[in-house]
């Protein structure tokens, strides 16, 4: 063969894109092979979690992944059919590149999980997946040349992603890390993971692992490596003891997932209800206030006219009524039509101090002790300052006039970061359970007849909910009375989350 017809060897970057798979240490894979190892430390191994994102089918969109998958004896048959393939390049751990990889990428995996579990946008399984895998170039150039430095390779992750036949939710996003948000998505990227991605993966370039390298043994020199593995697929697949534990999770899975659709379903129809009270109730007001105002106006020009004390009693009694009606009106229309609210920034502790201070003579007369417990830290609100001071009044006085003599009130504030909840709970007998459901219906009262007009928290309900946030009543057999008013935290202008190096 003359020059001209020499093939030109290989570049770094082909082979990576041309791997079969990312093989693991021999120590990987005698774990996947082992029945005891537990699954969070399986979950850590990028190679084992590409393999079950290839070949176990259920992982054909985030909500149906699950690292339990690991388990699945197409897994470990695949890892046995490809250590046989003709590739010798693998991930030894004892590599700087390696060493350095595997430190970020778990703390990639660890950051991605929590970011799913405190925002509940993405399932946590599919983030920490993501997170494991983002550097997925890397991965295989550090498989093919050991030495070389850690540096994005978004071309081979997106090479390697068709070659092995990835989800699209996992190729897609991960290929697609460098570019902004809306381009990735538009390229395939799962938004919500996208955007977890962007969030966390700048801050994995610092770390720098302070554990001790770990020395393994070259997978391809264990000879009885593959049939471990076999054999351990053959255990897999006639086991029934495993497809057993597979029905019982999903039964889990599908009873939490029922718990969750019954609640947001009982939420939706509460809202809906009182969103067509609130029309209900402003059309009425409005019926009921041209009458009233015709009624008063006369029995005020009577009054004057008359010279009876007799029938002057008469007219007061007739005008008092009118002010009443006229005084439930207003407070209907604030239910039904309140104001569009201004919103600023408030901070929850120094509000509810000042509706206990207002409300502490009322607290007094019925011997009703009121304590606040204030949160530490940012406890900032974005709400209308007027309603949100009304809200509050509303709970509280409802709190102090349901409490037993000598009982207490107990006002809790709670930020965790994502948002502030206002814990409003008294000692009283609570209400009944067929009341429950009327907490807030307007003109409800689980009081007895006479006392109160059942608007304080409806109205207390209808202006959180205009201002953003929401109010729920929380039911506790062998506890308190809670009530419990909950608002978004204000975004800052950027955020970020820090992974600790």
């Amino acid at each position: 063969m003359d020059g001209s017809q020499r093939q030109e060897p290989e570049t770094v970057a082909e082979v990576a894109a041309a791997l079969p798979w990312l093989c693991p240490s021999a120590v990987a894979l005698e774990k996947l092979a082992s029945e005891p190892t537990p699954i969070a430390e399986l979950a850590f191994e990028p190679s084992l979690v590409l393999l079950a994102l290839r070949f176990v089918r259920p992982s054909s969109t985030p909500e149906t992944f699950t690292f339990r998958s690991l388990r699945d004896s197409v897994v470990v048959e695949a890892a046995a059919r490809l250590l046989e393939s003709p590739s010798r390049y693998w991930l030894d751990p004892s590599r700087d590149v390696v060493h350095i990889l595997n430190a970020r990428s778990r703390r990639l995996s660890e950051a991605a999980r929590t970011y799913a579990e405190k925002s509940g946008r993405c399932s946590p399984d599919a983030a920490a997946a993501i997170g494991l895998l983002a550097p997925l170039g890397a991965w295989a150039v550090a498989a093919v040349a050991p030495n070389a430095p850690v540096e994005r390779h978004d071309g081979i992750a997106r090479k390697l992603g068709t070659r092995w036949r990835l989800p699209e939710w996992v190729s897609a996003t991960i290929a697609n890390a460098g570019l902004p948000v809306a381009d990735a998505v538009r390229l395939g990227a799962d938004p919500e993971l996208a955007m977890m991605l962007r969030e966390i993966e700048p801050a994995a370039s610092k770390i720098v692992s302070s554990t001790p390298k770990t020395i393994a043994e070259d997978p391809h020199n264990v000879r009885l490596l593959p049939q471990l593995l076999r054999s351990a697929a053959r255990s897999r697949r006639n086991s029934n003891e495993y497809r057993l534990r597979a029905a019982e999770s999903e039964v889990d899975r599908l009873h939490s997932l029922l718990a969750e659709v019954r609640e947001d379903f009982e939420i939706a129809v509460r809202d809906a209800k009182l969103s067509g009270l609130a029309e209900l109730a402003a059309g009425a007001g409005h019926e009921i206030n041209n009458p009233l105002a015709i009624i008063s106006g006369h029995a005020q020009r009577l009054r004057k006219a008359e010279d009876d004390p007799e029938r002057q009693k008469v007219f007061d009694v007739v005008l008092r009524q009118t002010d009443r009606i006229s005084e439930i009106v207003r407070e209907l229309m604030q239910f039904a039509r309140p104001a569009v609210p201004n919103r600023t920034e408030e901070d929850a502790n120094e509000l509810v101090a000042e509706i206990i201070e207002l409300l502490e003579p009322d607290a007094g007369t019925r011997n009703v002790g009121v304590l606040q417990l204030a949160a530490d830290g940012d406890c900032r609100i974005h709400g209308d300052s007027v309603q949100l001071r009304k809200i509050l009044k509303n709970l509280i006085r409802n709190a102090i006039e349901a409490s037993p003599v000598g009982g207490q009130v107990r006002i809790e504030t709670i930020a965790d970061g994502g948002s502030v909840q206002i814990a409003v709970e008294d000692n009283g007998h609570g209400p009944r359970d067929e009341a429950i459901p009327h907490l807030f219906d307007p003109f409800y009262s689980g009081r007895s007849a006479g006392r109160g007009r059942g608007l304080g928290l409806a109205t207390a309900w209808r202006l959180a909910s205009i201002n953003g946030g929401d109010l729920q009543f929380h039911r506790d057999a062998n506890g308190p009375t809670r009530f419990v008013l909950e608002f978004p935290a204000p975004k800052p202008a950027t955020t970020s989350l820090r992974i600790p190096a």
